[in-house]
Formats: C-alpha cells, sequence, structure tokens
C-alpha cells in the first residue's frame, strides 16, 4: 500500500491505499474513504493503516533545526538519512514538519535552507499570527458574554477613549462592536463611556465679575425651594404686601462677560447632572459665590410683579437687587414654613390664577413627574417623586418670570433666546390621575424651537418665553439676563448675530451634556431592572410597557396585553445598546 498526501479544501491530508487505473483509492487519516485522480507526494510502500498519530510525532522541530544547523540544501532522503528515520512513515513525518517549521521550504522534493534572517521574519510572523487568533478567540468569547483576560483592557478603551495598539484595531474591524459588547452585560454600572467623562472636567479659567448698581431688598422675608442635595440655587421667593418677587441668581456679579470662566461656560453650555455627580458650568468658587444659599448676602435680578386686591397680576418690572435667602425649603418640608408664615395659601391663590390665564390662551398644565437616579459605592438608587402642590408653585413662578423675561427682551426691540412652540396639544389631554399620564402627555408634546426673535410658546399659553431663571447652570439663560441687563441700562445690547452664534454654541454643547445624563440615567435603570429580575408595568398598547417605577417607556412584552392593565413581569432580557427591556408577564 501506498502513504500519500493530497489537498482537500485547502488542507493537505495523509492517506493510505492503492493506485487502480490512475486512480487512487483508499483511507486518509480522518477515517474517511477517498478516490482521488491526484495526489500532491508519494512517499513509499507501507505495511497497512498506519497509527497516523505516530506519524506525525516521528520527526520534531528538534530534528528540523538539527538539520538546519548543518548550513545546506538537501533531498528528503539526505534528511532522513542524516536523520536515521528513512521510511515512508518518517518521509511523510518530515514532508509535514517541514511545513509546520520556518527552517526550510519544500520544493520540488528538496529542502531548501532559509536564512537566519528569512527564520526570524517568518518565526515573528508566526508568534504575531497567534496571538492576533488568540485575541480574535478571546474577543469572540466577550462578545458572548465570557469574561476573558481580555474585559479589563476593552473596558478601559471604553471609559477612556481609543487605544493604537493590536486590541484597539483588532476591535475596530469588529462590526458595531460597542453595541454588541453592551447587550453582553459585561459593562458594570461603574463604568461610563468615554465620551461623557470628557465631559466630567471642571472649569477653571479665570473670573471677575461687574459692579452694578442695585436695589437692597435685603429685608424681605426671601426664601427658597429645592432639592435637599441642590448646591447651585438659581432662585429664590418673596411676597410683601402687594408685591410678588422673584430673585434669580446674578452670573455677571462674578463672572463677566469675555473672562476665561464665561467663555469656557459658553462652551458647555449647562451644568453636567449625572448620577455619579455634578460638573458644573462655572468654577466651583464661582457657583458656590452665586448660589441663593440662606444667610448670605447675593446679588439677583430680580423680578418684581405687582398684585391687585384678587392676587392678579397689575404690573411687573426687573431691577437688580442685593437680597439674603432668609430660609432654604426643600419640596418636603416648604408647606409647613410657609404655612407658619402665613403665605401658603397666598401663593397658592397667585399661582392658581397665573395657571388660569395660561389656560385660557390656550395653555396646557404639563404635571412634572421628578425622576432622580443616584449611584454611589456600587449602589443604584431610583426615585420617583410625583407632582405636589409646592413644586407646581416653583414651576408656575418659572414660568412666570421666563414669559416676562421674554416680553420685556421683545418690548425692548433685542434679539433673545426665545423658546417657540407654534402648535399646542389639539388632542384630549390626560389628567394626572391616570396612570399613563406620563407616556400619554410625552405623546402629546409637540417641538419646540429657539429663535432669536419672538414668538409664542402655544403649550405653555404664553405669548413670550426666554429662558432667565437658571443661569448658573444654564448659559442660554445668562444671555437673555444679559440683554434684560441692557434693557435696563446697565450693559450694552447683544446684537442679533452675537446672540444667533452664541446661541448655537450654548444650546448645543447643553444639548450634548442633557444626552449624557438621559444615557446615563438610562443606563443605571436598565441595570437596576436587570438586577431585580421582576418590575411591575402598565399596558400602553398590546406589546408597550411602561413602567412607573423607572418612568420608563421602551419596554417590551413578548406576549398580548390588555390596554391599562397592570402585570408583573419577568425582565427577559436588557439591551443596553438600544436601551430596551425585554419582558414577559407572569400572570
Amino acid at each position: 500500500m501506498k502513504l500519500v498526501a493530497y489537498s482537500k479544501n485547502g488542507k493537505e491530508c495523509l492517506a493510505v491505499g492503492e493506485f487502480r487505473g490512475g486512480i487512487f483509492v483508499g483511507v486518509d487519516e480522518l477515517k474517511r474513504p477517498v478516490r482521488l485522480k491526484k495526489v500532491n507526494i508519494i512517499f513509499g510502500d507501507v505495511e497497512g493503516e498506519p497509527y497516523w498519530e505516530d506519524i506525525k510525532e516521528l520527526i520534531t522541530e528538534n530534528d528540523i533545526f538539527s538539520l538546519w544547523e548543518i548550513g545546506e540544501d538537501m533531498s528528503l532522503d539526505e534528511a532522513l538519512d542524516l536523520l536515521g528515520k528513512n521510511s515512508a512513515e518518517g518521509k511523510a513525518s518530515l514532508y509535514f514538519k517541514i511545513k509546520e517549521t520556518p527552517y526550510f521550504k519544500f520544493l520540488k522534493g528538496k529542502l531548501l535552507r532559509r536564512s537566519e534572517d528569512e527564520v526570524g521574519s517568518i518565526k515573528r510572523k508566526k508568534e504575531a499570527d497567534a496571538k492576533y487568533k488568540s485575541l480574535r478567540n478571546d474577543i469572540d468569547a466577550l462578545l458572548e458574554g465570557k469574561s476573558t483576560s481580555l474585559l479589563k483592557a476593552v473596558l478601559e478603551i471604553y471609559n477612556y477613549g481609543p487605544r493604537n495598539d493590536e486590541i484597539g484595531k483588532t476591535l475596530s474591524k469588529y462590526p458595531d462592536f460597542w453595541n454588541r459588547f453592551l447587550d453582553t452585560g459585561l459593562v458594570g454600572p461603574e463604568n461610563i463611556p468615554f465620551e461623557i467623562r470628557l465631559m466630567m472636567k471642571s472649569n477653571d479659567e479665570e473670573y471677575y465679575g461687574y459692579d452694578f448698581p442695585y436695589e437692597d431688598l435685603t429685608e424681605l422675608n426671601t426664601f427658597s425651594i429645592d432639592d435637599e442635595d441642590t448646591e447651585d440655587i438659581d432662585d429664590a421667593i418673596s411676597l410683601h404686601k402687594d408685591k410678588l418677587y422673584i430673585h434669580i441668581a446674578l452670573p455677571y456679579s462674578l463672572v463677566s462677560r469675555g473672562c476665561g470662566a464665561d467663555r469656557e461656560a459658553l462652551k458647555r453650555g449647562s451644568t453636567l447632572y449625572l448620577p455619579d455627580g455634578k460638573w458644573h458650568m462655572y468654577p466651583l468658587e464661582v457657583v458656590r459665590g452665586l448660589s441663593l444659599n440662606e444667610g448670605e448676602e447675593r446679588m439677583s435680578l430680580t423680578l418684581e410683579v405687582s398684585l391687585d386686591d384678587y392676587l392678579m397680576m397689575e404690573s411687573y418690572r426687573f431691577k437688580v437687587a442685593k437680597i439674603i435667602n432668609k430660609k432654604r425649603l426643600s419640596y418636603k418640608n416648604a408647606e409647613s414654613w410657609l404655612r407658619s408664615q402665613g403665605m401658603w395659601d397666598k401663593l397658592l391663590r397667585i399661582c392658581e390664577n397665573l395657571r388660569n390665564v395660561r389656560i385660557k390662551k390656550g395653555g396646557v398644565i404639563v404635571e412634572n413627574f421628578f425622576l432622580k437616579v443616584k449611584y454611589s459605592s456600587g449602589i443604584i438608587e431610583v426615585s420617583v417623586y410625583p407632582p405636589t402642590d409646592t413644586g407646581r408653585i416653583v414651576s408656575e413662578l418659572m414660568i412666570l418670570y421666563n414669559s416676562l423675561a421674554g416680553r420685556f427682551i421683545s418690548k425692548k426691540n433685542l434679539p433673545g433666546i426665545f423658546r417657540i412652540q407654534e402648535e399646542g396639544i389639539k388632542a384630549d389631554v390626560p389628567t394626572v390621575d391616570d396612570p399613563l399620564y406620563f407616556p400619554k402627555i410625552k405623546a402629546l408634546a409637540s417641538p419646540v424651537k429657539s429663535s432669536t426673535r419672538p414668538g409664542p410658546h402655544r403649550l405653555a399659553g404664553v405669548d413670550f418665553y426666554a429662558r432667565a431663571s437658571s443661569p448658573i447652570r444654564r448659559y442660554s439663560d445668562v444671555l437673555n439676563q444679559h440683554q434684560i441687563l441692557a434693557g435696563l441700562g446697565y450693559v450694552d445690547p447683544l446684537d442679533e448675530d452675537t446672540i444667533n452664534k452664541e446661541m448655537r454654541t450654548a444650546l448645543s454643547g447643553e444639548n450634548k451634556r442633557h444626552k449624557a445624563q438621559k444615557y446615563r440615567n438610562t443606563f443605571l435603570i436598565l441595570h437596576k431592572i436587570r438586577e431585580l429580575g421582576k418590575v411591575k408595568g402598565i399596558a400602553y398598547d398590546r406589546k408597550s410597557v411602561f413602567l412607573p417605577d423607572f418612568l420608563f417607556m421602551n419596554a417590551k412584552s413578548k406576549a398580548a396585553l390588555d390596554v391599562g392593565r397592570f402585570y408583573t413581569f419577568k425582565v427577559e432580557k436588557v439591551l443596553f445598546s438600544s436601551q430596551k427591556v425585554l419582558l414577559s408577564p407572569l400572570e
């Protein structure tokens, strides 16, 4: 019987058999019957079917190296004679081992010795190929959700940016790698994408402020209402006789236009709020110096509103003032303190009147549910706060401030950053006691655009709306504040080209940070949902589910549901890349 080598699908195999009429018939090393018109090489005669594994081990790499050290080309027979293994099996073993090692190339029955440089080059390539293959295997394992030694390096790239090394280059060759990697669940909640980390930096630029003439309102019984952990208190309120005062922090008192800190704040557009912390638009020292903290004198851009006997607005005026916040309140304790000061019912009545005026103009009252996500020491906390009367008071007064800011800027024929919504809600508006209020009101909202020229905000029910009530954390509010100050004669007004250019810069930065905040919140919410394994939800169509404990709407049920019904669901899968949850009802 003859021992031969043949090729199949690009791979050489051994076979044993006989030639019959020019056709080789036999069996190969994988025990497959073969019938071949062509073989690559005939090694010689053997007695019966050999032990295939033994053939491959007859000649070792050390044997090949010893032949190479002789320093000459040689035939197969000469090589085998030198090794003392000249047989058909030895020839087959040498043939395959030559191809596995870098020392010779086989051509027309001869072993052609490679130079030392050639051998070194081939070894390096083989090592690189083996390393690359191992790397690809590790990446494939990661994408199957298996933790490998590569995980740490990949997470470093996710957190701190691309690397121009073999790992980074190989990952770039994988289509949609990062989305696939996210969906494995191997990216834990402690990981924050590089693009977001780039925004997690303090503003350390220089600053200096303006000295404006002001009215002293420090005797007023001024108070603020904010979250308990708020560091940047933008607004405070006073009630005195027939006057309502809304005080807004005045950044120009510490940061003048054009200084380094101001230009950096413009680029940022807003403060970045993440569950892990906050990165302020202004330097931290500025934020602390502007925040309307309890017991500290602060400069403000104050709106003074005169009220009639029915607590309806008669007139208004803006002024620069010095104030002292006499009491810092939270949404939890504000009502009791305001009642003790005899202001609660009056504030409710003022805000009810303001709300009714907006409704008559076609405005829709949108009740605000607040979502707060925190991440600290490996623990994710998700809280949802329903609307409260205290929240409604603050919201109504901020709408008043911003609508009158827009009216004032417009009356002075100055450009500003106006929020315009030309189409109101024409469909039926859900009531706040509807369990599906949140997704329904979201679905009804129409787009809002920003313009340097005034226009109505139909949803709010106001003729003008220019945000100016949050200047510590939002730069577009600083620009509107500037125009109000210009209307009062404190500074030169900004022209339309300047407003338009800086509006685009500020809103771009603000939008970028808003997306980062939304992404991070949702990412942690998804981890919390995955951790819980079971969630409660309400069907808002046959397959779509609203999760009220997370204000989360991108959940889908595998089974058809009864619309409006509450269910308990098993969490089947969390898709981090598309920020979606797949559920199965348990009842």
